[in-house]
């Protein structure tokens, strides 16, 4: 539960009574993105292309898919970055903020090709599939600006977070037999017996590595 008194200010300092959870004084409780300053920007880009080639007995796929982009995140908790905690109005503790902080990371580049191939030749159909994943991420340099319980701070840039390869290789394949019976014909002149079909049975196969 918050209250709000009425005329405060974000240079008022907020106060929690700890055996009701009442936070009141102040516009801010510390909850870091959810308070003063907060500033999000993001963008992104995404590219995909795909191709099929299908004839009667042969299909072929490929596909590529490409995305990059960045994002960044500033935050704080007004310029008294703490609040006071009481016990029945009793002063009991302090909370302290690191603020204001900033951040920033890139999506260097996510990739995905991938091709797959099918015949079919008469009751047999064979597939295989190959695709390739990339993703690669870093935080650039940045700093952390100065607040009151900490001064300013820098990081160098942290490369591969993370760096990912993998291939997929996919096989597989599938037969449909025909089984038969003989019956008679209900043709008396035709003289011959003929064949009606009983049932179809399927035997597939698959494999998956990575």
């Amino acid at each position: 539960m918050t209250n709000r008194t009425a005329g405060s200010t974000e240079n008022d300092i907020a106060m929690i009574e700890l055996t009701s959870q009442l936070r009141y004084n102040a516009k801010t409780d510390g909850t870091g993105f959810l308070a003063f300053g907060e500033g999000h920007s993001s963008a992104f880009g995404l590219g995909q292309i795909t191709a099929s080639y299908i004839t009667g007995s042969h299909a072929f796929k490929a596909g590529f898919l490409f995305q990059r982009g960045y994002q960044t995140t500033s935050s704080g908790n007004g310029p008294f970055p703490y609040n006071y905690q009481l016990f029945n109005g009793v002063p009991r503790q302090i909370q302290e903020w690191v603020s204001p902080t900033y951040i920033e990371s890139w999506l260097a580049a996510n990739v995905g090709v991938y091709a797959q191939d099918q015949w079919t030749l008469r009751k047999l159909t064979i597939t295989a599939g190959l695709r390739f994943d990339y993703n690669k991420g870093k935080n650039p340099a940045q700093t952390f600006p100065a607040g009151m319980f900490t001064p300013t701070f820098s990081f160098p840039e942290q490369k591969d977070l993370p760096n990912w390869k993998d291939f997929s290789l996919r096989l597989g394949g599938r037969t449909t037999c025909l089984a038969t019976a003989r019956q008679p014909s209900r043709d008396p002149s035709a003289g011959t017996s003929h064949r009606t079909p009983r049932a179809w049975r399927q035997i597939t196969i698959q494999r998956i590595r990575s």
